[in-house]
């Protein structure tokens, strides 16, 4: 019975901690732990990386000059597992030049240790060979991942595109492509969908903000100490997502962070008009990559190589701090 139960939970895989080929993910698999070791297993392959909630993962770094970027974008990426990683990859002599950190109100809407028990969201620095066995291997197979998963490979359905895991690490893959296409067939049918009326994060609490500061604080001073460039956004945030937040909270974290950091800064997150705009937007948690594109072309300006015209509104960003 033993032996069926791993061999079961070995086959499933659903979090794609054991697979050789991710072509055949069915549901979201552990990024934080998949992208950990793939980097360094290719510690020469990339010198430069963005962190950040999976908010960050249209933002198309890879088209930056002068950088080899990877995207560490993942599920509910919290600043605390971001400083873990960073310290992982000098460690193990990840060379990097460039660190690009997304801050956004997830940031400081959940606690780290939720993650030690969702299996999706596990830090790699958490799963030694042991917690790896008794997260995926000893599990109940029936569980609702397990039994979603031998659902749609019964089915044949391996719709879900993961594959940039092993290349940029962004969430820039053909079913994007394909969603970004439908958006521009019917814009106004698009615009108007109920989606935008709902909110994934703007109704639950800021935690622990004293900590989650300090925390990037660290980064930031690991990153001088390492001879590291560092700069951090704060990704711009739907309309409704900022109107169900505490709108006074919001500016006094913010605040507080403009006086703790040195480093660059530049704010996207206030209520305009991409903001406003449902054109922008895939649903009110996640913008669309035309929004990453303006974030790299503030920031980078000719150095983001793109063929495409990149329109940036007035009212798109407050630089802080600039170096």
């Amino acid at each position: 019975m033993l032996i069926c139960l791993l061999g079961i939970n070995f086959v499933i895989d659903p979090y794609g901690i054991f697979k050789k080929d991710i072509s055949k993910q069915i549901l979201e698999p552990n990024k934080n732990y998949l992208k950990t070791k793939y980097i360094l297993k290719n510690k020469d392959k990339y010198d430069a990386f963005i962190f950040g909630s999976s908010r960050v993962g249209v933002i198309p770094v890879e088209k930056i000059s002068g950088y080899r970027f990877y995207n560490m974008t993942y599920s509910e990426g919290l600043p605390k597992e971001w400083l873990k990683t960073i310290n992982t990859f000098i460690e193990n002599d990840v060379a990097i030049n460039m660190i690009i950190i997304g801050i956004d109100d997830i940031s400081f809407k959940v606690d780290d240790r939720e993650h030690f028990s969702q299996p999706m969201r596990i830090p790699y620095q958490e799963l030694s060979n042991k917690e790896i066995l008794k997260n995926y291997l000893f599990i109940n197979p029936l569980n609702s991942y397990n039994f979603l998963t031998l659902k749609e490979i019964i089915k044949r359905n391996y719709s879900n595109d993961y594959s940039n895991i092993y290349k940029t690490g962004s969430n820039i893959t053909e079913k994007t492509i394909s969603i970004e296409k439908e958006i521009e067939k019917n814009v106004e049918q698009h615009i108007s969908k109920k989606i935008f009326l709902e909110t994934s994060y703007g109704n639950k609490n800021f935690i622990n903000i004293d900590k989650n500061i300090e925390t990037l604080k660290d980064i930031e001073n690991l990153c001088i100490k390492n001879g590291i460039k560092v700069i951090f956004i704060f990704n711009p945030l739907h309309s409704t997502a900022f109107i169900n937040n505490n709108e006074k909270e919001c500016i006094a974290i913010k605040e507080k962070i403009f006086k703790t950091l040195k480093s660059e800064i530049f704010d996207f997150s206030s209520n305009n008009s991409i903001s406003k705009n449902n054109y922008y937007w895939y649903e009110t948690s996640h913008f669309r990559i035309i929004v990453g594109e303006m974030i790299l072309k503030t920031i980078f300006k000719d150095k983001f190589r793109t063929e495409e015209v990149v329109n940036i509104p007035n009212d798109f960003v407050c630089i802080v701090n600039k170096k």
